[in-house]
């Protein structure tokens, strides 16, 4: 998949969003190049993408789920952030891995007053979980007030 580039700021730093496969892409950033990661992964529903299967066994998601992961730890620069929006299910699983090579800040919720959907035999989910981490104690930017 060609590597495309949607959009470059320049300023004081380059801003970019890149589109591609995030494992390959990531292998071609440096170590420690990045100052902010903000994920919004498949979430392993089913969905029907391009050129992605959302419909792995828990274990395989997770394991997918890890190896992009420990890509964005190592391009993450000391002090940079971490945010990375998934289902509560599944980021309760995936903090173990975090929490061993990041600084946990904050478990955020996302909660949205439409019901996404009907279930005839379990609750339907309302929320979506964002985790913070951060690599080393504290983030080296944090802008608050922005938010």
């Amino acid at each position: 998949m060609k590597t495309k580039v949607f959009y470059r700021e320049k300023m004081a730093t380059e801003h970019k969003i890149i589109c591609g496969d995030c494992v390959e892409e990531l292998k071609k950033l440096q170590n420690e190049s990045v100052n902010l990661i903000v994920t919004d992964p498949p979430f392993n529903i089913g969905k029907k993408y391009n050129s992605y299967a959302d419909n792995k066994s828990k274990e395989e998601y997770l394991k997918w789920c890890e190896s992009w992961l420990a890509e964005c730890i190592r391009v993450l620069k000391n002090g940079g952030a971490l945010y990375l929006f998934n289902y509560p299910e599944n980021n309760a699983y995936l903090m173990s891995f975090l929490d061993k090579n990041l600084t946990f800040k904050r478990w955020m919720t996302w909660h949205y007053p439409v019901n996404t959907g009907m279930s005839p035999t379990n609750f339907t989910r309302s929320q979506h979980s964002i985790l913070f981490y951060v690599k080393g104690e504290k983030p080296e930017v944090f802008n608050k007030d922005d938010i």
